[in-house]
C-alpha cells in the first residue's frame, strides 16, 4: 500500500474501502480521541473512489493477513460476556494467534504472556472451558470456541510454562 501511494494512511485507505461500498449507513471507526475521529471524519468526506489497482492492492493485503491467522477472531468481544467461566476468549486467542504466526515451538513470549494472566485473580483460562457452547451461539464467526481452547490448553498450559 505505501509502495503504491505513500502518501495514504492506513486509515485513508480504510475509509476509501468504505466509502466505496454500497449501502453503508454507519461507520464504527475505532477512534479513540477527538484528534482520531476528526481525520476519520475528513478522510471519509475527501475520500477518493478506489481504482482496480488499489482495490487489487486491498485484496493481496487481506490474503497476506488471513493467510497468517490460526482463529479468526475480530475481538469483537460478545463470547466472553455468555461464558459462565469468565473466560477473556478474545484475549487468549490473540495470544494464541501471535504464538502461532511467529511458528513458535516451546517456549514464547505469548505463551509466558499466558501464563502471567492466568496467574491474576478471578480469571478463566482455556482448560476451564466447560464446553457449554453459549459462547459458540454469539460468535458472529461461529468459531468452535471450546475445540480451539482445548488446542490453546495444549499449546500453553504445559510444564514448560509452568503449569
Amino acid at each position: 500500500m505505501k509502495d503504491y501511494n505513500p502518501d495514504k494512511s492506513v486509515i485513508s485507505w480504510a475509509m476509501r474501502f468504505v466509502a466505496n461500498l454500497e449501502d453503508i449507513k454507519v461507520i464504527f471507526t475505532g477512534a479513540s480521541n477527538l484528534e482520531q475521529l476528526e481525520n476519520n471524519i475528513s478522510e471519509i468526506k475527501n475520500a477518493d473512489p478506489l481504482n482496480d489497482e488499489e482495490l487489487e492492492i486491498l485484496k493481496e493485503v487481506s490474503e497476506i493477513i488471513n493467510s497468517n491467522i490460526t482463529v479468526d477472531c475480530t475481538k469483537c468481544r460478545y463470547c466472553i460476556d455468555a461464558c459462565p467461566e469468565e473466560i477473556d476468549i478474545a484475549k487468549i486467542f490473540d495470544l494464541y494467534n501471535k504464538d502461532k504466526l511467529l511458528g513458535n515451538e516451546g517456549w514464547s513470549q505469548a505463551g509466558n504472556a499466558y501464563l502471567n494472566y492466568s496467574k491474576l485473580p478471578d480469571v478463566g483460562i482455556a482448560s476451564d472451558c466447560v464446553e457449554c457452547e453459549m459462547c459458540v451461539e454469539e460468535c458472529p464467526q461461529q468459531i468452535d470456541i471450546p475445540e480451539v481452547l482445548k488446542d490453546v490448553a495444549k499449546t500453553f498450559e504445559t510444564e514448560g510454562y509452568g503449569f
